[in-house]
């Protein structure tokens, strides 16, 4: 070797050294063949103890970055409750060096998603792009974590504070049971501040806080020595501890943060509880103190919790569902960081068992769980349904990333999915009795009942009840001599990094065949994971029901399809899926029934030998008729409580009224008392077919291994099917209002809709997605700023061109604060004309083509993805390289095109708008929007 190469060897190594010598190396997990292990690496930055995880990962061309802080409610003080959440709205306000709202976009325009969650123990921000993106991604998070408070304004404050409300009003207040677990956490935690709120906080709280209260928040707790970073996906380690390194490297580290207590929670007697609610079943809820997460019994008590209710053999399935006295019993344990809690939770049905009669039969039927005990057979079911479970994280790097985060922050040590795994594996019968006596017979509980309220109440304010509401605030001596330094770096943080171009996508490798009854198969092999998913879709759904079939004939064979083969009982059926972890479930859709199976690579051949019973010779036992319709009648008259569905129901009748869809595909009571376990019967025989079906198949199987286990389906007989047209929907000459009243929503519930072409992927119906997508497909769109940013009228706007082979719409929707419906409509109403008329900017046309082209990238992934690709090849007929032909159709659109496609598609001047609220406080805002008297309807 030349003198010359070695003094550039030695001169690289020596600033390789230079670059990463901030960092302490923790430790290096690696995968061994045949192990099933989430592969990693950990170090720390000695300057600031930020801790980073770096997860490799090659199979897709897309990073996930993600940065969690251990911070949540459980750290918030009394009248500072909320705060946590709060500031995570907080941080997608603008930086320093990332100005308002171009987190989001910059993100977005690189082709990817970002979000993030608080809970009660952490805050976690979320970040998947093409991984060309990697550093920017880094910068961007240094940036909030460094500068936040530069980019802090009070009207910011003030624009949040409003969101975070109308997220509680959507989220808590004007939802069925919504107020359940706020007041389950005040109750079970009195006095105990570390979970005595949820998340969100209480209102009244996030009314007196103020903007120094935030500002102290942020120089608490978002700090390095706080924080643990986890990149993982298509990464080069080297270069990941280089920006970390010199991104974070600088950043100051914060106070020693001192790890609260656990939370011994003792209750001196039963505690009861009654909510009134606008709602048609009762709910009873008992809830016991337990074991915080890790604690050595955490999991014999997440395994007790599946046995007394995970399947329909399970005690209170019987003791409840099976005898009709409820439409839905179950248990379950959750475990935070300081504590946890197990609950029962048994709906009850109309006019049936009073709340009393409920409980007594709940302790009836955990004493005679005491008396019989636990057998081997329900513990191993248990174990090998949990087992399975986790095997998911390895679906893809966000959540792998997620597991590696949470394991870091609650354990600070070596901690994989083998361990999780240990974890059930080890758990005895023993251990199963022995946390049942000791958490919960014969212990006290939280009581609590939620009841059919017979008044209509005022809930324009929050139903929010604080128990500290009288209380003064007091300063919180935890954030007493925090001041705010700007950080010193030997580099320029205002520029923004240089990115590299965008790496290959790689389709999925397709394979297809076709069976001897004309059933088409499409698939491909992964290995990621060992499972395999299986898809069957077959063509008519709500289609074929209507005029022959009462409304809801296909919502019950859907559910009636599970209920067991002609050799096996329901119960036998649900045993041999639960002892491979296997799932089978059936979705009635209005244009097609969908069967959805899920399996080890090991348990595949066992598991289709139950899907070959349900498919060729289910069933249909009466006594299974006869309870699940009757949880049909309970479900379809409570969804006239819900706000959102009664907005759904009225959507489909009014859209396509005069069609064979007109009325909603759940049926209502009239027509579901009318169906018959013939009519069911009838159904299936006529209509389940091979040759107008599909089967979808990703996981780990082979094009030879499909078609060796898939052969069985051959003996699936050939129908002659004809499925008919939809019928002609309505054309509206003008805009028209329909108004359904909810007296005393909190909110109303908006939708503004018009007919769309059916879908396809090259035409005006693909070219319209593009055309949308600055005005209403992304959270940087006219609409979302407008609505949500702008004017704080709702939380969380959604909109989107959605359609399939026979129909297509366009639809925006939100929860709207009820003092602002009208004013929402108006602005809506705005934007979409203005863009009509107006056009497209050039600025809008490049962020949606950057946007739509590099995000391609993430849309392969996981099994589900995968799954959904190749739905869209065999379904729609489309080729295999359908997106790379959509990708071409993005890059040429021109300025002038798009603008013809909004004039040609989009139609406010006959759009249908659907109202759900209060309608004495907003029926005359509405008629006075100038779009003519408003229609007022009803739901059945």
């Amino acid at each position: 070797m030349s003198k010359i190469k070695t003094f550039i060897l030695s001169a690289l190594f020596l600033f390789s050294l230079k670059a990463f010598s901030q960092f302490e190396f923790i430790e290096k997990v690696e995968q061994k063949p045949g192990e099933i292990i989430i592969p990693y690496e950990k170090y720390k930055l000695t300057s600031n103890d930020l801790t980073l995880i770096i997860h490799e990962d090659h199979s897709d061309p897309i990073v996930h970055v993600q940065i969690a802080y251990h911070v949540g409610s459980a750290r918030e003080s009394v009248r500072n409750s909320g705060f946590a959440h709060f500031f995570e709205h907080m941080m997608f306000q603008g930086s320093k060096n990332v100005a308002d709202e171009e987190h989001f976009k910059m993100i977005s325009k690189a082709g990817g998603t970002c979000n993030a969650f608080t809970s009660f123990d952490k805050t976690v921000y979320i970040n998947t792009a093409p991984s060309n993106f990697t550093e920017t991604l880094l910068w961007m998070e240094a940036d909030r974590m460094s500068s936040l408070l530069e980019g802090f304004t009070k009207e910011k404050f003030e624009s949040q504070r409003n969101a975070v409300k109308n997220e509680k009003k959507q989220s808590y207040d004007n939802q069925p049971y919504g107020m359940v677990s706020e007041v389950l956490f005040k109750t079970l935690f009195a006095n105990q501040s570390s979970y005595e709120w949820t998340p969100i906080g209480f209102t009244d709280d996030l009314d007196i806080a103020s903007f120094e209260d935030l500002r102290r928040f942020f120089l608490k707790w978002y700090k390095p020595n706080n924080a643990t970073i986890v990149v993982s996906g298509d990464v080069n380690p080297e270069e990941v501890k280089e920006w970390v390194n010199k991104y974070y490297g600088t950043i100051a580290k914060g106070k020693t943060i001192t790890k609260p207590k656990k939370v011994n929670v003792i209750l001196p007697y039963d505690q009861y509880v009654e909510i009134k609610d606008n709602i048609y079943l009762p709910l009873t809820m008992m809830v016991w103190p337990t074991v915080p997460e890790f604690n050595k019994d955490e999991v014999p008590l997440t395994l007790l919790s599946y046995i007394l209710s995970g399947n329909n053999s399970s005690p209170f399935y019987k003791k409840f569902v099976k005898t009709e006295d409820a439409v839905q019993a179950s248990a379950g344990h959750s475990s935070l960081e300081l504590a946890g809690f197990f609950s029962v939770d048994v709906v009850g049905t109309y006019g049936g068992l009073s709340t009393k009669e409920i409980e007594k039969k709940i302790r009836e039927t955990l004493a005679e769980f005491d008396k019989n005990g636990c057998s081997n057979e329900e513990l191993e079911k248990a174990k090998v349904v949990y087992k399975t479970n986790i095997i998911d994280v390895m679906d893809g790097v966000s959540s792998k990333a997620l597991s590696l985060s949470h394991w870091n922050m609650m354990l600070n040590k070596k901690y994989n999915i083998n361990d999780e795994i240990d974890a059930f594996n080890r758990v005895t019968k023993d251990d199963i009795m022995r946390v049942f006596r000791t958490y919960i017979k014969d212990k006290y509980a939280v009581i609590i009942n939620v009841v059919p309220d017979p008044e209509e109440r005022d809930t324009s304010i929050s139903k929010s009840v604080n128990p500290h509401a009288n209380e003064e605030k007091i300063a919180d001596p935890q954030y007493n001599g925090l001041t705010y330094t700007p950080v010193k770096d030997n580099f320029d943080r205002s520029l923004w990094p240089t990115v590299k171009p965008n790496k290959p996508v790689t389709l999925p490798d397709v394979y297809e065949f076709k069976l001897t009854n004309d059933l088409k198969v499409i698939g491909t092999k992964t290995s990621e994971t060992p499972k395999v998913i299986v898809q069957l879709n077959i063509e008519g759904g709500q289609l074929l029901e209507t005029g022959k079939y009462p409304t809801g004939t296909t919502q019950l064979l859907a559910s009636l399809l599970t209920e067991g083969t002609k050799d096996l009982t329901s119960e036998q059926f649900q045993n041999e899926l639960d002892k491979m972890g296997s799932s089978i479930s059936f979705y009635a859709g209005q244009t097609q029934f969908s069967c959805y199976l899920t399996s080890t690579k090991e348990n595949i051949e066992k598991t289709l030998k139950l899907f070959e019973g349900v498919l060729l010779s289910p069933r249909f036992e009466s006594s299974d008729f006869k309870r699940i319709k009757k949880q049909m009648l309970e479900s379809v008259q409570s969804l006239k409580k819900n706000p959102s569905a009664m907005a759904e129901i009225a959507f489909q009748n009014i859209m396509f009224k005069g069609t064979l869809l007109e009325d909603d595909n759940s049926g209502n009571f009239k027509s579901v008392s009318k169906i018959k376990l013939d009519d069911v019967k009838e159904y299936f025989n006529n209509n389940f077919a091979p040759n107008v079906s599909s089967l979808i198949i990703t996981g780990d199987l082979s094009d030879e291994e499909a078609r060796k286990y898939f052969d069985f389906l051959n003996k699936w007989n050939r129908k002659e099917l004809t499925i008919p047209s939809l019928g002609n929907m309505p054309e509206p000459e003008k805009v028209q209002i329909y108004l359904i009243d909810k007296p005393y929503a909190p909110q109303s519930v908006i939708m503004v809709t018009q007919k769309h072409i059916p879908y396809d992927y090259n035409g005006d119906y693909f070219k319209s997605t593009v055309m949308y997508y600055p005005l209403g497909g992304s959270f940087n769109s006219r609409l979302t700023l407008n609505i949500r940013e702008k004017h704080g009228f709702a939380y969380s706007p959604q909109s989107a061109f959605s359609g399939n082979k026979y129909y297509g719409f366009l639809m925006w929707r939100a929860d709207v604060r009820t003092n602002a419906t009208d004013s929402a409509i108006r602005e809506v109403m705005y934007e979409i004309s203005n863009f009509k008329s107006g056009g497209i900017t050039d600025e809008e046309l490049d962020y949606a083509k950057k946007s739509l082209l590099a995000a391609d990238a993430l849309k392969y992934e996981s099994p589900g993805q995968k799954a959904g690709f190749l739905g869209r090849v065999i379904n729609y007929n489309l080729p295999k390289n359908f997106s790379q032909e959509q990708m071409k159709i993005i890059n040429n659109l021109t300025k002038d095109e798009i603008n013809e496609i909004a004039k040609k598609v989009l139609h406010p001047e006959t759009m249908t708008i659907i109202v759900v609220g209060h309608a004495y406080k907003i029926r005359e805002k509405l008629n006075k929007l100038g779009y003519g008297k408003i229609k007022e309807i009803k739901i059945d």
